[in-house]
């Protein structure tokens, strides 16, 4: 679910990251491969799924992602009500893949929170830790999960963010020293905007990229919090928000994003101009 591409000199590199959300995961095989994760209350308390985005320098953060839903755990699974809160961890692991979509899962397994975190952590600048809640347990003792497996790898570049408010604050209140973030979107459901400064000791501010603009990244910055975008995946956004300055961007296409970047860069150096280094 999430890849990403190191920036500097005009080359890339992948790695590949991966996605905890609570209640929700996928593996995908194709060109940028996901990692899922998960637990049970009795088998592990919980059951978790983290997106981790990768988010590298300069000039902005470079990040990629996919989407992860309900969908991906029925898809996997062949069976159209499966929810991942519901299944302990051994279930989880012992999942057989519908036979529709073998060949794409073949010799596929469902890692852990360790497993995922072990493999991308030292190689990248930031992992992202998106955690989305879900029945039946919802935020109950998330936060508290969550920390533990970070405590315990030292993931020093990990940060945790969220569209749950709840969960955002209690990660915030149980270790200051952790970088956290929220979400600012329109809800689909009421169609009105969250509110952009409302969480004391976030660091970050995760903003669907139509609402970007200059004042926004401003008032963040001036708020000391970091302006990340998502999910930006054509041209003229990208390019938007390359030149709003926000911290972070957040797509599927990395190497479209970084493609743009080169070729801004050069067209700046043909002209006798030079981008901003933040």
């Amino acid at each position: 679910m999430a890849i990403s591409t190191r920036l500097g000199g005009g080359e890339g590199r992948r790695h590949q990251p991966s996605l905890l959300q609570r209640h929700q995961g996928r593996w995908r095989n194709n060109r940028f491969p996901k990692l899922k994760f998960s637990g049970s209350r009795k088998s592990f308390g919980y059951v978790i799924i983290i997106l981790a985005f990768i988010a590298l320098l300069p000039p902005i953060f470079f990040t990629s992602s996919s989407v992860a839903s309900i969908k991906d755990l029925q898809r996997i699974s062949g069976n159209s009500t499966s929810k991942v809160g519901h299944l302990s961890m051994k279930e989880i692991k012992e999942l057989a893949v519908h036979h529709q979509y073998a060949q794409d899962f073949h010799n596929h397994t469902v890692p852990t929170i360790e497993d995922a975190l072990m493999l991308v952590s030292s190689s990248v600048r930031q992992v992202i830790l998106d955690a989305k809640v879900g029945p039946p347990s919802y935020e109950k003792g998330l936060a508290k999960d969550i920390l533990a497996v970070v405590e315990r790898l030292q993931c020093q570049n990990c940060l945790i963010w969220a569209k749950s408010d709840n969960l955002a604050r209690d990660v915030i209140k149980l270790k200051s020293n952790v970088t956290v973030g929220y979400i600012v979107m329109v809800d689909p459901d009421t169609g009105i905007k969250t509110k952009l400064l409302r969480m004391k000791g976030a660091g970050v501010v995760g903003v669907h990229h139509p609402l970007i603009d200059e004042k926004l990244v401003a008032i963040l910055h001036r708020r000391n919090k970091k302006a990340y975008a998502w999910t930006v995946d054509d041209v003229d956004s990208m390019r938007k928000m390359l030149f709003e300055h926000v911290d972070a961007v957040v797509t599927n296409y990395p190497n479209l994003l970084q493609q743009l970047m080169q070729d801004i860069r050069t067209e700046c150096r043909e002209e006798g101009f030079s981008l901003p280094r933040r």
